[in-house]
């Protein structure tokens, strides 16, 4: 998992409203009816959402806390309508601050490990979360990834499970890791990398449409200016609504 940086979440809260925008505008759904998707489950109505709530635990070990990234996950789930709080206690004592206090799922993550976790002890992984929520977005942007041509770049320990769902999609892949190099990217592209800043305009071609959701972005600060509106990136948003829509999809969440 890539540690984030505060910067990259530091105005989540007007941030949230922007990505959901952007996602409605790309795959005709907002980031709560993409979410309910990809767990694979009808979206739960609003009015239910609103009985809903989510907490968030401060993890102390390793390198510490990130400055922002609790307050960045409760904007998500705030977004779906949902009630939330961050534990005033950190660690294992937050998790049952969060157990006292009603929460329907719990977010903690330390260095290596990001997940939620259901009232019924059923734990979902931010990797698998954030990959189906973008193979999802894929396939509505093109209508479909049956047969259709998928460059996957990165084919570490979230692009091989990206691999996988693009493959269930029946999607024709072509996978580029490490070797020479696919340029000019052109098409449906999905990016597990996280290296940050290696692709420049010089390496996208003008009818290329990207899913992006390795930290930091692959595109240098110009070329994701120039193709903005072809290129779908957040740093956490997508994959926590997704791990909240799971969470609630594994312990019947629409009771």
């Amino acid at each position: 998992m890539t540690r984030l940086r505060p910067e990259w979440i530091r105005d989540s809260d007007k941030d949230i409203n922007e990505i959901d925008r952007k996602i409605k505008k790309m795959t005709g759904k907002t980031l709560t009816a993409l979410a309910f998707q990809a767990a694979g489950i009808d979206e739960i109505p609003r009015s239910k959402l609103e009985k809903k709530k989510v907490a968030t635990i401060r993890i102390t070990s390793g390198m510490g806390v990130i400055r922002g990234f609790s307050e960045a996950i409760c904007d998500v789930a705030k977004l779906m309508g949902m009630e939330t709080f961050v534990t005033d206690d950190d660690d294992f004592a937050g998790l049952s601050e969060a157990s006292w206090g009603g929460a329907d799922v719990v977010f903690a993550a330390d260095d290596d490990n990001f997940v939620a976790v259901n009232a019924h002890g059923d734990i979902i992984n931010n990797d698998i979360a954030t990959a189906k929520g973008y193979t999802t977005a894929l396939s509505l942007i093109a209508g479909g990834l049956q047969g259709k041509k998928v460059t996957l770049l990165g084919v570490g320990k979230v692009g091989k499970i990206a691999l996988d769902l693009l493959k269930e999609e029946g999607a024709d892949v072509f996978q580029y890791d490490i070797g020479p190099k696919p340029f000019p990217l052109s098409g449906l592209v999905f990016d597990a990398t996280n290296q940050g800043r290696w692709l420049g305009l010089k390496e996208l071609s003008e009818d290329i449409t990207m899913v992006a959701l390795g930290v930091p972005l692959s595109l240098e600060a110009p070329a994701y200016e120039a193709y903005y509106d072809k290129v779908l990136h957040d740093p956490l948003q997508t994959g926590v609504a997704v791990m909240i829509a799971m969470a609630l999809a594994m312990g019947d969440g629409s009771d």
